[in-house]
């Protein structure tokens, strides 16, 4: 007989990942954003690598925009708590400390998925103004 899949806390299969469900849906929308750009990645296209239906993209992302901002926010979120992190406990100098929070975004972000991101917004930007918003909130 096959594996037993865990199941939720009232026996549901459908629940025991309700809370991963952003993150899955953020990490296959970024591979779309990557792939096709921003105007050319469609929701479907989302859903479908997700594995899920697009009106399940809806019960968590209002719009392409905010999905759009979930994978900036997943993408940079963690390095700059990070650097915060590091500047909180910092005891050294102060050039010592920028020249090691310099290398580490740049190690960390512009070597990563989040430069090709930014070249979305940057060659998209002037059809979608709002995804230069997005990003200067991030």
């Amino acid at each position: 007989m096959g594996r037993e899949m865990p199941v939720g806390t009232n026996g549901r299969k459908w629940e025991r990942r309700k809370h991963q469900r952003p993150r899955e849906l953020a990490a296959a929308a970024r591979a779309e954003f990557l792939a096709n750009g921003f105007a050319a990645t469609r929701l479907e296209d989302v859903a479908r690598r997700a594995g899920v239906s697009k009106g399940t993209i809806y019960r968590y992302f209002d719009s392409k925009e905010t999905l759009f901002e979930a994978v900036l926010t997943s993408q940079i979120s963690p390095v700059l708590s990070q650097v915060k992190a590091l500047v909180e406990s910092w005891s050294g100098s102060h050039a010592d400390l920028l020249g090691l929070v310099l290398s580490q975004l740049y190690r960390r972000i512009v070597s990563s998925d989040y430069a090709a991101l930014v070249r979305v917004i940057l060659a998209e930007g002037a059809r979608f103004p709002d995804l230069f918003g997005i990003y200067h909130r991030e």
